[in-house]
Order: structure tokens, then sequence, then C-alpha cells
């Protein structure tokens, strides 16, 4: 248990008193109903041995140890709950082939499997193309102005001429084509 983060007068060796007698009490501890768990006076009325732990206290120091004893086996307590939630395996059922719902069944999952690789692939393919012909486009558009020496500015339409190229081929990535 965490001592350090607890706001309480209770000394190290009471709390590690109490984490003993948890340990030390475990299985019953885990045993008990969530409902014992609801309030510290059910709580109490389940485990009444822990008062032999905490004999030496006073009055107040008992009621803080109840409270953590109380606050910390819950804390495990619902811990032990999730890791006991595990689904039941039946070692003795065997998938036969000839079983026509699950055979159907079993066939719609692969198929659909298929299908869900498949369009996630052919998205990837048209990102990464696309990417790649816009750029391809946009570049053979520059040279294309190098090459007619309208570049870097289109005087006719006062634009830059690697503007003008983004343009046209955000509108058609074939617009300079592979011979512009």
């Amino acid at each position: 248990m965490d001592m350090d983060n607890i706001k309480s007068p209770l000394n190290g060796d009471e709390l590690l008193k109490i984490d003993n007698y948890i340990l030390e009490n475990k299985d019953e501890l885990m045993s008990l109903d969530f409902e014992v768990y609801s309030n510290l006076k059910s709580f109490q009325s389940k485990v009444s041995d822990f008062n032999k732990y905490i004999v030496d206290l006073t009055v107040n120091d008992k009621t803080r140890a109840w409270f953590y004893l109380f606050s910390n086996a819950k804390k495990e307590r619902e811990g032990f709950k999730k890791q006991k939630v595990t689904p039941e395996v039946n070692p003795n059922y065997k998938f036969t082939v000839s079983d026509p719902i699950n055979s159907k069944l079993s066939g719609k999952k692969t198929f659909g499997g298929i299908v869900f690789l498949t369009a996630i692939m052919f998205v990837f393919y048209m990102f990464f193309t696309k990417d790649n012909e816009y750029d391809k486009c946009v570049a053979s558009g520059v040279q294309y102005y190098k090459d007619i020496g309208s570049y870097p500015m289109l005087s006719s339409e006062n634009i830059l001429a690697s503007e003008k190229a983004k343009n046209n081929c955000k509108r058609n990535s074939g617009a300079f084509g592979e011979n512009h």
C-alpha cells in the first residue's frame, strides 16, 4: 500500500501492521461479498478479529486504522475482482466444419476481413499515388514555365509560375503531362 500519500497520524509501524494484516488475511478479505465493502459498519461486522491488531491504539486512531484497512482492502478486492473476470474456456469444445452455422459465419468473417483489408490498401494507394502524381505534375509545370522563359513570374497573368502550376495540377494531375 502507498503509505506516503496517506494523511494520517498513524505512524509507519502501525500502517505496516495493517498492511500485514491484509496480506495475512487476503483469502478471507477477498472472499467477502461486495456488499460488505459498501460501508465501513458492515465491513467491521465481518472482520471483527482486526480489533486484536489495534488494541494499543486510541479510540480515534482505531477509527483511522479501520478506515485505512477498509479502503485498502476494498481496493485489493476490486483489483481481485478484475483479475478473476476471465472467460471460461471449455477444453472439450471442438469446432467442426460440418457445423453449418459456424462455417457460414466463419466464411462471412473471412470475406469481410478480405474486403476490409482491400479497402484499406486501396485508400493508401490512392492517397500516396495522388500526392506523388501531384508533385510530379507541379515539377513538370515549373519546368514547362522555365522552358518557355516565363519563370519565375508569368507576366501575362501576374502570378508566380509555381503557383500557376499548383493551381493547374490541383484541377488535373496530368495538366502538364509527361512531355509538356
